[in-house]
Order: structure tokens, then sequence, then C-alpha cells
């Protein structure tokens, strides 16, 4: 709050503060059915260590995330909430990791408690952060890299660069990209952002090379190695198949990504008041409330949210790569709750008199809490916690339709199985070879497993008229009911699991 930093004890009580509420609005929603993305991670790890790798990159993913859960599965076993609970404590600790950057970089601790508890309470983060996917990992591993980046924005270029912080940031920003590799297309600007920094105060000491970069070049290595292990050939191959989902037809899209409003536009008119009124009423230099590098930090990470989105929609609309979807920039998100949390630190100084504590505590508290109702209120969260429900519903109840199917399939049956995947679109070109029915299949092969005695045949993504010929008894689809019931006619009788439907056929 003042320009004193927060005491560490302090800091770490705050911290855990924050976590505790980071864990709790996530853990409730964690109970629920693993949906089709989830289910190929649990069936990734349900059986030996050996086949991670292969099974990892039979969903065109790295293996790193999934090596490292089967471990965690081993230690609290395999079920929702507990495989959950990895993403749940990454992204909280996260918050916490966000808190305690942003309150001694800005010396500013109500500025580190908006930081954090954004992290926490943004729609995105919470999704994210209660699915078993690699994203939280990803978050998790951002936070880390804003906070060591933060430490290095402070150092001079020759000292930056011999530092355990210059190799931290690389480490960190690795690991994010073993987990997933488009989260180097946010955090590589960190380093870019670093390297200018530096290079304003001295160029030849920032482009000077030594053994302290070896961590980056060995990191890239990992990554490489990790993205051909994952099939990455493959994938740029067919990458024609994401379209359907990840495409970019609209500058507009990029307004939608993000909730920009309140975590980067009202933010800034904050920051920008509090910084007309020390200029113009207090009639004092900028330098006197606040230094250049906090603000030109908090200022590069919302540019580095920015101009990746744009990257990324761009890549996208040019049909250079289908990768417009919010989960490859989900790194973005420590980046926009740093500038948020310092954007409300940098005012309170501004607006406080005398470097009075107390004003600005005061100050600073009113603009956190009132930014933060906001966002909760435009993304419909504090809608939901005032009527008690899950702040996460994914709706896809594979447990209970696959229970539904065991309990009514006769004996001997085929399962006719359309589990809503992109590849399936493979199997209606007899030309082109398909080796990996046993992925398309991973929804009855993994925690909610089919009977024994039932065979499956996997259905490509058309409409299914073509298999009433065959007369299925069992159809389990990932289509809405309706639409099942449309495609199928009135011989059978189709039950709704949310996001999942079984059609059985009528006596």
């Amino acid at each position: 709050m003042s320009d004193v930093c927060p005491k560490r004890s302090t800091l770490w009580v705050i911290a855990a503060v924050i976590f505790v509420i980071a864990c709790g609005l996530r853990l409730p929603a964690s109970e629920e059915s693993f949906w089709v993305d989830e289910l190929h991670t649990a069936w990734t790890v349900n059986d030996s260590f050996a086949n991670v790798t292969t099974r990892s990159a039979f969903g065109h993913q790295q293996p790193f995330y999934f090596q490292w859960l089967w471990g965690w599965k081993q230690l609290v076993g395999s079920s929702e909430i507990a495989m959950r609970l990895s993403s749940v404590l990454a992204v909280a600790v996260a918050c916490s990791c966000v808190f305690i950057a942003v309150a001694k970089f800005h010396r500013s601790l109500v500025g580190g408690i908006a930081a954090g508890l954004v992290l926490a309470v943004e729609s995105n983060s919470i999704f994210f952060g209660t699915e078993l996917r690699p994203y939280a990992a990803v978050i998790f591993a951002s936070a880390i890299a804003c906070g060591f980046a933060s430490r290095l924005w402070s150092m001079s270029p020759a000292d930056g660069r011999r530092s355990l912080q210059w190799v931290g940031l690389g480490v960190a920003i690795g690991v994010a990209g073993l987990c997933q590799i488009t989260s180097l297309g946010v955090l590589g600007w960190l380093v870019v952002a670093v390297l200018v920094r530096w290079g304003c105060a001295d160029w030849h000491a920032t482009l000077r090379l030594s053994k302290w970069d070896l961590p980056f070049v060995a990191a890239f290595a990992v990554v490489a190695l990790s993205l051909v292990a994952s099939g990455g050939l493959e994938v740029w191959n067919e990458r024609k198949m994401w379209a359907s989902f990840a495409s970019a037809t609209s500058l507009k899209q990029v307004l939608h990504l993000w909730p920009w409003t309140y975590l980067v536009v009202v933010p800034f008119l904050v920051w920008t008041a509090g910084f007309l009124w020390q200029r113009f009423v207090r009639q004092q230099s900028s330098g006197g409330w606040q230094s250049r590098e906090p603000v030109t930090l908090m200022f590069a990470l919302v540019a580095i949210a920015v101009v990746s989105a744009l990257c990324f929609w761009g890549v996208a609309y040019f049909e250079f790569a289908a990768l417009w979807h919010r989960r490859y920039l989900v790194a973005s998100l420590p980046l926009l709750a740093w500038f948020f949390g310092a954007a409300i630190a940098e005012a309170s100084k501004a607006f406080s008199i005398e470097r009075n504590t107390a004003v600005q505590s005061v100050t600073a508290g009113t603009l956190m809490v009132l930014l933060l109702g906001l966002l909760m209120q435009s993304q419909g969260t504090a809608a939901r916690l005032s009527r008690g429900e899950w702040l996460v519903h994914r709706g896809e109840n594979w447990r209970d339709a696959i229970a539904h199917v065991n309990n009514v399939a006769s004996n001997g049956s085929v399962v006719f199985l359309d589990p809503g995947l992109i590849e399936q679109s493979m199997l209606r070109e007899p030309h082109q070879r398909f080796e990996h029915g046993e992925y398309l299949r991973y929804v009855v092969d993994g925690p909610y497993a089919i009977r024994d005695d039932l065979a499956v045949e996997i259905v490509s993504n058309q409409p299914l008229h073509g298999i009433l010929a065959i007369a299925p008894e069992v159809v389990l689809s990932r289509r809405p009911a309706r639409k099942l019931q449309k495609q199928l006619g009135s011989a059978f009788q189709v039950h709704s699991f949310g996001g999942v439907s079984v059609a059985t056929a009528k006596p």
C-alpha cells in the first residue's frame, strides 16, 4: 500500500487466504463427470506409465503433463475430484504467486490482493482451473514466469544475464511449452520485453551471450523433442481438421477473447485518472509517486497479452494454422491479472495524500472491490454464487450415460459410438489411413468403461441415417438429444445426459 514492501509474514498469511478462496471456488464443480477431452486425459493415464506417451500422442498432446499426472494419480486416486485437484491446486498456487509478486514489485498490499483475487474469480481461470487438461499447469508456469520477469526488470543487463532469475525465467517458459506448445506464443514475448528493457540501458551487455543462456537453449530443445513425441508433424499436416472450432473469421472475435473491459480498459482508465490527478491537480511529476519500472512492466505485460491475441488471430484468419481458441492463449491470464492489480496499486498512490498509508489502503481497497464486483457481475459469477450454483458446468455426463448403456444393452449387443471428435471425419475417406481407432473409442475404455460383452462400432461424424439399415440397438452420441432423435426417427427412444445422449431401439 505504501512505498514500503509488505512484511513477509503478512504476505504469507494473505497468500494462504487467497489460495483457500481460489480452491473454494473450484472444488465444488470438480465432482462433475469428465467431459470428452478430460476423458482422453483420464484414459491416457489409466494404465501403465509406458503407455502414457503413446496415448497422449493419439490426442496430439505433448507427453510431459500426462507423465506427471500419471504419478499424481498413483498418489491421490482416480476419482474426478482427486484428479482435477491437480488443476485446482495449480491455479490456486498461481493466484498466491501473482499476489506476492505484485505486492512486492509494486509495494502495494492491496494491489497484490487485487491481482491474486482477479485470477481467482475470473471465469476462464475457474474453468481451466477445474479441468483435467494441461492448461492449469500453463497458468501456474505463466505466473512463475511473470514473477521472474519482474525481478529481472529491475536489474542491469550485466547482472540480469548472470542471475538465477534469468535461468528461472527460461525454465518456467520451458515448462509451459512442455505442457502446451502454444503457450510459447505468449510467454516468449516476456523474454523479448526483458531484453528490450535492458537494451534501453546497455545493448552491448544485453546481447552478450554467456553460459547462463544455456537453460533457454536446453528448454527449447526439450520442448522441440516433446513436440515430435506428440506427433507435431502429423498435426501440422492435418491442421485443417481443427478449423471447425479454432478458426478466425472477424477481428471482433478478439474483443470477446477475454473480458478486456474490466481486466484492461477500466483499470487503465483508473490509472490514467490517477496519473492526471497527480500531474495536473497536485502538480507533481510522475516520478514522485511511481517509478518508471513498475509502470513500464505493467504496460509491457498487457501489451504482450494484446499482441499475442492479435498474432494468434492473424495466424488463424490467414489459415496458416487453426489456433484461435482461448485455451491456446491461457498463459495470458496471469499477465492480465498483474495489470489489473498494478493499475490499482499505482492509482491508489496517486490519489493518496502525502503518502498516507491509510488513505492508500482505503483508496486501493475501494477500487479493488468495485472492479472485482463489476467483473464478477459481467461474467455471471456473482449471480451463480448467490444462487449457490457451480461456477463451472460442462454438462457432459458420460458417467451416467455409459452406466445407462450398461443397464439397458442386451448381451452381445453392438453399441454405435459417436464421440463427437473431429478425427471421426477421417473414417469417411477410405483412401486415408487412420490407425487411431483406440483413441476414438477411449470414452468407453477409460474411467467409465462399457461392459466387456458389448461390441463397439465407431461411426463417422456425419448424419446417422446410414446406420439405420444395420438396425442398431444402442447409439451413444455426443449430439444433443433432440438432434439425435430427429436423425434416428421414432423407432428409437433417446435419453439425455446433458451433452451426451443414449438412443435405444424400441421393442
